[in-house]
């Protein structure tokens, strides 16, 4: 029994050894199918590119005219931009049983415009317009924003002027912003600070020393019967535009500003219909003058209560 199960395992690994090896075989086989179709497409690719032959004459037209019949008379297409090629300027070439390269080559020669053959595909595009592109690459900006002092500001906003994109700046005053343009312009705001605008021209750092504005003081309120300076005026200002009062289906003035305006109170003595008897305080018993304020209309003494509310622009 041991003689006759040796030979048995002996002919069952040789078995399976020899059915490996075919299966490697095929798979080589198949690899190199593989490899040399790929490189007759490639070649087939490259013979029609120099084989095929054309002859034009054209005469100060139109270069979209001319693409156009190359495509019609070949295999090949074009690809391009109608913003950066100008496809309108007027070209003449005169060529026969040409390639397309020497067509292209006779066809481009004096302009801006250059070419790349992929397979059947003609991409046309313009290297200053590319320059220009890679100009506008865009990079990161770090720095520091401090008072007159020196201190750090923290929350000053930094957008790059014409986009939204933009940043906060930490504890400290330090910021980092990225995707700027190299050609980018910073702005930089913050409360009770002037607005500055810093252009990048090349840096990679920008520290920047915000100012105080001051101009808030002096700025110039209107009241009811002249112009205070905002920092003299110790009163409230309240104020309601013309067209909030169009807006409320009513005849009355004093009935169009009742709940509207913070400080005054409007009320109607009487509630009988077509009787409209209304009186209004202003800052309600503790104002002066006999609990009767005094009403201008275009800086003449007046009666609200006779007033038209759409002929009223503040």
């Amino acid at each position: 029994m041991e003689k006759f199960r040796e030979p048995m395992a002996s002919i069952t690994f040789s078995a399976r050894k020899g059915f490996a090896l075919k299966k490697i075989f095929r798979m080589i086989r198949f690899t190199l199918f593989c490899f040399f179709l790929s490189l007759l497409q490639v070649m087939a690719v490259d013979s029609y590119s120099q084989q095929t032959r054309l002859t034009l004459n054209h005469q100060n037209q139109k270069l979209e005219d001319v693409l156009r019949t190359i495509e019609d008379k070949s295999e090949f297409f074009f690809l391009y931009n109608r913003d950066l090629i100008d496809v309108d300027q007027k070209v003449t070439i005169d060529k026969k049983d040409q390639t397309i390269t020497v067509i292209l080559d006779e066809l481009l020669k004096g302009t801006d415009i250059k070419y790349s053959v992929v397979n059947r595909q003609i991409i046309l595009f313009n290297l200053e317009e590319i320059s220009g592109m890679n100009a506008q690459q865009q990079k990161s900006i770090s720095g520091k924003v401090t008072d007159s002092a020196g201190d750090g500001l923290p929350g000053v906003s930094i957008v790059v002027k014409g986009t939204t994109t933009g940043v906060i700046t930490d504890m400290e005053g330090n910021y980092t912003i990225t995707k700027v343009p190299e050609n980018g312009t910073l702005q930089f705001s913050f409360v009770g600070m002037k607005t500055q605008e810093i252009a990048i021209s090349g840096k990679t750092t920008v520290n920047i020393v915000l100012e105080e504005d001051a101009i808030g003081i002096e700025e110039v309120v209107a009241i009811g019967y002249g112009t205070k300076a905002k920092g003299a005026l110790t009163g409230a200002i309240s104020t309601t535009s013309g067209d909030v009062l169009e807006s409320r289906p009513v005849t009355n003035t004093l009935s169009a500003i009742q709940g509207i305006i913070p400080g005054v109170t409007v009320t109607r003595t009487s509630g009988r219909p077509g009787q409209e008897d209304y009186q209004f305080q202003i800052r309600g018993f503790s104002s002066m003058n006999g609990n009767k304020p005094l009403v201008l209309i275009d800086g003449i003494a007046g009666d609200m209560g006779t007033l038209n509310p759409n002929d009223i622009e503040n």
